[in-house]
């Protein structure tokens, strides 16, 4: 009888229980004791006790020999497997359990299958395991296997891989691969990158609890279900132009599931397309979450409900879903129950975004300003809130769309931290801060100077935030930059930076910067480094942001002079927090100097759109109310237009039309509030009929006889009755010419002014 190979595991030790609560050791044939044992048979030509697959002295290649069999049937598996084991043969022969083998190299390998069994490598240990370029007819199991290194560009497998607490020594390459099934790394740790970059995955991510010490990258990688790093530590995510769609059986929230997310360095998903949910509670994330053109279907969660032991996210980077799309609930507002909110350290940019629901009451703290810059962007329902530990927070509305959208303030009128220009109001109720509004006379574009100069510095952070990172990039790859930058003694100035940067590169290096801008880090030197667009900011980004801005731009770099001089040396040392610190504190010196610099007080033309909106979007609700305050501070900003145009007019006849648009403006507010002022009507038709009686007792004591025909001063007072409805009811009879003629002035007046006050009041009743 054949001997058996005597390599046995016990599955224990070797197969720690997945994540999932499935390992597969279960379904193993062992002994009582949980002791599997290999059920391949030793060839008669072989010394050694063991099978090919486990003699510790066999060759990698004889190994990688026989597995190539195993998969593609070339062996008979009733040859290679002992008889009365309880296992199909041709399922037997691919279970390679407990390897300890230098390689396993498939490269370039076209296999085909004899069956539908998986490569089964749990418990193995494999320095290298080498798939590039290779087609494979089985999925693989690596299970609790240790792996050197995992390199499998270009591979195309049937079905996914299965690694759950897998520990692989080096990185996980899979760029550009094409996998039909799951990739399940859950509880692995990882101490390179991993990388999956312009992969299709038919199937989802899992790396849920695990661990790796280098970047996850993903960059127009598309899976299917779920993309999952819950409660992993990573060093950073970039994956950009991510996509991730379809249902997945196993979850209830398909999409995005960063739940418990650690990060020492940032998270891009820029452009990603997601039809699922984006899941971020517990979220720690050392750096910058930019989701800049995402499109996330479902909600997005960075905040928890009461009632749960989760933690709201923290971002001590900036948090930008700028042109971002959310189809359903953003919510990032925290627990009441705790006072705790979710807390951004730099930025929040929500500026282009279309959000379904926005729930957010962030804290920023940190250096960056706290104001949530939501310009342009589309809220059609939701709250804008202030955080309940640290305030208060400003919102930036320009140019924004409302929808039934809740605001609220920090103990002052709602009005004063939120910035309106030109915003529109869609279905937005203004009773539910009607007495905010009052308090500041309905006046939208008046905010307190602080909070106008905080939005000056947000709308800047962005740019402040690209300089500071390209500056870090020089003294990077610059060593002579970073030396002269750390040991100036006064703030350089642009031209004198430019100089020295320039001075590193050959002439033909400037030629191609002048030209095209710095397309690789080889324009600036030798070291690489990871960046979407490679630039020279101050060569390319200040001459592009900053034009025509020549004292701010005079200025910029000896106001941060303390800084500069930080990232220099920060850099020098090479210690990553250090240098993101020294960063983000270099980029709030540009920004507070750019924004200083900065003037975003409306022009007339636009306080004026902004009224007509506002008054259009009240009328839309029927807040009649509302709708006649706007109406009103619309026709005030007008009349400053009318103003300007007086002042700027450079022909007699330009001025006088502008003086006499100006002069009917201001008159029709004095006289009825443009209409919406019944009380001012009825003012000034009783001071009307009491000027022209002293007029006609005036007049009338200067003719003898005038007080025994009209009876003084309660006569002339009657006169003016009569006069001022004569249109109306007949006017009275009077001889002196002077007195007829005001007193027909009286009664066009008195006509003009009747109409005027129905029409106010017919007005007023209606609202």
């Amino acid at each position: 009888m054949p001997n058996r190979c005597s390599f046995s595991l016990v599955l224990s030790d070797r197969l720690s229980r997945a994540a999932d609560g499935n390992s597969g050791a279960s379904t193993l044939p062992t002994d009582e004791d949980g002791v599997w044992r290999c059920p391949r048979i030793v060839r008669a030509d072989r010394e050694s006790e063991r099978c090919v697959i486990h003699d510790p002295a066999a060759a990698d290649e004889a190994v990688t020999r026989e597995i190539v069999g195993a998969i593609e049937g070339t062996v008979d598996p009733t040859e290679r497997i002992s008889a009365g084991y309880p296992e199909e043969p041709r399922k037997a022969v691919t279970r390679c359990l407990g390897l300890d083998v230098g390689q396993i190299d498939l490269r370039r390998r076209r296999l085909s299958a004899d069956g539908t069994y998986p490569l089964d490598l749990r418990g193995s240990n494999i320095d290298g395991l080498y798939l590039d370029e290779s087609e494979l007819p089985v999925p693989i199991r690596l299970d609790s296997a240790t792996v050197g290194q995992l390199s499998a560009t270009r591979l195309q497998i049937v079905g996914g891989i299965q690694g759950s607490n897998c520990t692989v020594q080096g990185a996980v390459d899979l760029s550009k691969s094409d996998i039909g099934g799951h990739l399940n790394f859950r509880k692995s740790q990882i101490q390179g990158a991993v990388n999956l970059d312009q992969a299709t995955i038919d199937g989802r991510f899992d790396f849920a609890f695990g661990g790796s010490e280098g970047a996850i990258r993903a960059e127009n990688t598309s899976f299917v279900g779920r993309f999952s790093l819950k409660e992993a530590t990573v060093s950073e995510v970039r994956a950009d132009k991510l996509d991730v769609t379809g249902s997945d059986p196993d979850s209830e929230y398909p999409g995005l599931q960063f739940r418990g997310l650690t990060t020492t360095g940032g998270v891009s998903i820029q452009s990603a397309f997601c039809d699922g949910h984006l899941i971020g509670y517990d979220m720690d994330i050392g750096g910058r979450f930019d989701a800049t053109d995402a499109t996330i279907e479902e909600g997005v969660y960075f905040g928890v409900e009461d009632g749960t032991e989760l933690q709201e996210a923290q971002f001590h980077g900036g948090l930008d879903f700028s042109n971002a799309f959310v189809g359903g609930s953003f919510k990032f507002v925290g627990r009441e129950r705790f006072g705790t909110d979710p807390v951004v350290g730099q930025f929040l940019d929500f500026s282009g975004g279309t959000f379904g629901r926005l729930d957010i009451a962030p804290r920023i703290g940190g250096l960056g300003p706290p104001v949530v810059n939501l310009g342009q962007s589309e809220v059609k329902r939701g709250r804008l809130d202030q955080p309940q530990a640290e305030g208060p927070v400003y919102y930036d509305l320009a140019e924004a769309t409302l929808g039934e959208v809740t605001l609220s303030g920090d103990g002052e009128s709602v009005a004063n931290y939120f910035w309106f220009d030109r915003t529109t109001f869609d279905r937005f109720q203004f009773n539910e801060s009607r007495e905010d509004f009052a308090q500041k006379d309905w006046s939208l574009h008046r905010v307190p100077e602080h909070v106008k100069s905080q939005i000056a510095v947000a709308r800047e952070y962005p740019t402040a935030l690209e300089l500071a990172i390209d500056i870090g990039t020089i003294c990077r790859v610059q060593a002579e930059t970073r030396r002269w930058l750390a040991e100036e003694s006064e703030g350089p100035e642009i031209e004198s930076l430019a100089e020295q940067v320039l001075s590193e590169l050959s002439e033909g290096q400037i030629r191609r910067l002048a030209r095209n801008g710095p397309e690789s880090a080889d324009l600036l030197g030798p070291a690489l480094y990871a960046r979407e667009r490679y630039r020279v900011g101050v060569l390319t980004l200040l001459a592009r942001e900053l034009e025509g801005r020549e004292t701010v731009l005079e200025s910029l770099l000896p106001s941060a002079h303390t800084e500069l001089q930080q990232v220099a040396s920060a850099t020098g040392t090479g210690e990553p927090s250090t240098i993101s610190d020294s960063t983000d504190a270099l980029a709030a010196a540009f920004a507070r100097e750019l924004g200083s610099g900065t003037d975003i007080t409306p022009e007339i033309p636009q306080i004026e759109t902004t009224y007509i909106m506002a008054r259009k979007g009240a009328d839309d609700v029927g807040d009649s109310i509302a709708a006649a305050n706007f109406f009103i501070n619309e026709l005030r900003a007008r009349r400053k237009r009318h103003r300007q145009h007086l002042l700027d007019a450079e022909t007699p006849v330009s001025r006088l039309k502008a003086l006499g648009d100006w002069f009917w403006n201001a008159s029709f507010d004095l006289i009825s509030g443009y209409g919406e002022r019944p009380r001012r009507v009825l003012g000034t038709a009783v001071g009307s009929v009491l000027g022209f009686a002293g007029l006609y007792w005036w007049l009338g004591s200067q003719r003898p006889g005038y007080s025994e025909i009209y009876g003084g001063f309660v006569g002339s007072l009657l006169l003016s009755l009569e006069s001022f409805t004569s249109l109306v009811l007949g006017g009275a009879e009077v001889n002196p010419v002077a007195i007829r003629l005001l007193a027909d002035i009286e009664g066009f007046i008195g006509a003009f002014l009747i109409a005027l006050l129905v029409f106010t009041l017919t007005r007023s009743l209606h609202r």
